[in-house]
């Protein structure tokens, strides 16, 4: 840590170690403690951040409510609320995305666009996404409307995002299509297809859609129009986890499987532990009730 995190000054002596077993240093300037640690995201959170990412991950990708995660934790010797979780997800949720997409593969040229229905507070939205030939997640726009507007928006954030160009796109029928497509790709080829065509459809990306809800489900609904935009982009990037293989290198997966093998074995071995005394236990009332 060269400079302070709050007044940048270079004047730091070190003052000792937290709790955690991390160096302390405290800047002559402001009179603050500071840690390598600091400026991370997850600074000043009780629960270390192996902790934090597990829960994350958990809630989303297993598609349980909050407090069955809670639980799960909880016979890993975790203890944290249901609120807490859902507090995690809608704050560390962009930073997991932001992480995980900077691993994916090369996107393809070929994408295959379409959109859904989700309900936020009992009305409906539009929510575009895309993949590309390879089944892999693009990413995703909410919009209040289904129009040419919300198209382009979704085009747009998505050639950003990924930094490629389409040359092919395959929608449905929708009129707006072909215009939003000029507009954003104007050298991409446009093939508006049905659901049951043989040769190329959407429907990969339709099976996509399933996904989503079913992780929409156990949450009882969406609430808030900011509450989804930060939580479907996540859902997306999460899609891409699916081949763990492919994203061995990650470090926010190596801090997962890190996290649960600890505490998942450490858990598994009390409880093994206590079966052996038990066994034992047992075994000696039996010697002493036969002699």
């Amino acid at each position: 840590m060269p400079a302070c995190p709050y007044c940048s000054s270079l004047d730091l002596t070190r003052d000792g170690h937290d709790q955690r077993g991390r160096v302390v240093r405290v800047c002559r300037a402001c009179g603050r403690h500071a840690t390598s640690a600091s400026t991370s995201l997850v600074a000043g959170q009780r629960f270390p951040r192996d902790i934090i990412l597990l829960a994350v991950r958990y809630s989303l990708q297993l598609g349980a409510a909050a407090e069955r995660i809670a639980g799960i934790l909880a016979d890993r010797g975790i203890d944290v609320s249901g609120r807490t979780i859902r507090r995690w997800v809608q704050k560390f949720g962009p930073a997991l995305s932001d992480e995980i997409r900077r691993y994916r593969k090369s996107v393809s040229t070929t994408w295959l666009v379409d959109e859904t229905y989700v309900k936020i507070r009992g009305r409906w939205h539009y929510l575009y996404r895309g993949v590309d030939q390879d089944g892999q997640v693009l990413d995703c726009w909410l919009s209040l409307t289904r129009d040419l507007a919300a198209a382009e928006a979704f085009f747009r954030r998505t050639i950003r995002s990924t930094g490629c160009t389409p040359e092919h796109v395959v929608t449905d029928k929708a009129a707006f299509y072909p215009s939003a497509i000029r507009t954003c790709a104007p050298d991409a080829k446009h093939t508006a297809t049905g659901f049951y065509n043989l040769v190329i459809s959407t429907n990969r990306c339709e099976r996509k859609h399933g996904y989503v809800k079913s992780r929409i489900r156990p949450m009882r609904g969406l609430k808030s129009f900011a509450c989804a935009t930060r939580l479907f982009p996540v859902l997306a990037a999460l899609q891409l986890v699916a081949p763990v293989s492919s994203f061995a290198e990650s470090r926010l997966l190596t801090a997962w499987a890190q996290c649960v093998s600890l505490t998942r074995f450490g858990a598994w071995r009390v409880v093994q532990n206590a079966g052996q005394e038990q066994q034992m236990s047992s075994s000696n009332d039996a010697g002493v009730a036969t002699t």
